[in-house]
C-alpha cells in the first residue's frame, strides 16, 4: 500500500480535530462510571430487608439501569472514534514506514 500525500494529510487532519473530542468523550465514558458507585449507593438506601434482597433491588433499580445504558452508549462512542483515531495514527505508520523505505532506496 502506497499512502498518497492527499490520506495523510486526512489522516493527520482527522487526527487534530478529534483530540478535543477523543478527550470528552473519554471523559464522558470515565465519569459515568464513576457516578454508577453514587446510582447504585442511592437505590441501595432506598431498599430493606436482607443484605442480598437489598443488593437485588439495588442493581435493578431503573435508575441503575438507566446509568448503565448511558456508560454503554458513552464507551461505544469513544471506542469508534478511539479505533477511527488509530486507523488514522496506523496510516501514518505506513507513510513514515514508506518514506524510510523510499530514502534507503527500497522502493522507487
Amino acid at each position: 500500500m502506497i499512502v498518497s500525500e492527499d490520506l495523510l494529510d486526512k489522516a493527520v487532519h482527522h487526527l487534530s480535530e478529534t483530540d478535543g473530542e477523543a478527550a470528552r468523550l473519554y471523559g464522558l465514558y470515565e465519569g459515568l462510571k464513576d457516578q454508577l458507585k453514587t446510582v447504585y449507593g442511592m437505590a441501595y438506601s432506598k431498599t430493606s430487608g436482607a443484605q442480598e434482597q437489598r443488593k437485588a433491588e439495588s442493581y435493578t433499580d431503573p435508575e441503575y439501569i438507566r446509568q448503565l445504558e448511558k456508560i454503554n452508549i458513552a464507551r461505544v462512542e469513544y471506542e469508534t472514534l478511539r479505533l477511527q483515531r488509530k486507523t488514522q495514527e496506523l496510516i501514518v505508520e505506513v507513510w513514515r514506514t514508506e518514506s524510510a523505505n523510499t530514502r534507503a532506496g527500497a522502493i522507487t
